[in-house]
């Protein structure tokens, strides 16, 4: 997705070569499918054998999963799939890291150096 994400594309085996559906204006997967609508209409697309079928509306689609899925946006499709275990864990090296460096920068530059006994 580059740019806009209110409409998507599907393709198989890379970034390269031409989209096995474009236009995508809604999605959802399930399993090893992928059920939802573009601009020339409805479509399961599965992943695994990698078969594309077209079908009259997006009823007709769905009809084989229960319980029926909630199409998305791509938008939501996308985000809903963005954030992951590597993000949190990422977060919290982050966090450590600033904590680290703040606790460094004041013992080392900030708080005024302990009175040494050995002058008096």
């Amino acid at each position: 997705m580059i740019d806009v994400t209110d409409q998507g594309y599907l393709m198989q085996g890379g970034c390269s070569g031409s989209a096995r559906v474009s236009g995508i204006r809604q999605l959802v997967q399930v399993g090893d499918s992928i059920i939802g609508t573009s601009v020339a209409g409805a479509f399961v697309f599965d992943t695994a054998t990698g078969e594309l079928r077209s079908h009259q509306s997006t009823a007709v689609a769905l009809a084989p999963f229960a319980p029926s899925p909630k199409l998305q946006t791509p938008d939501e499709f996308y985000e809903s799939r963005r954030s992951g275990w590597q993000d949190i864990a990422a977060g919290f090296v982050r966090l450590g890291l600033l904590l680290l460096t703040s606790w460094l920068w004041f013992t080392r530059f900030v708080r005024a150096p302990a009175p040494n006994a050995a002058r008096a």
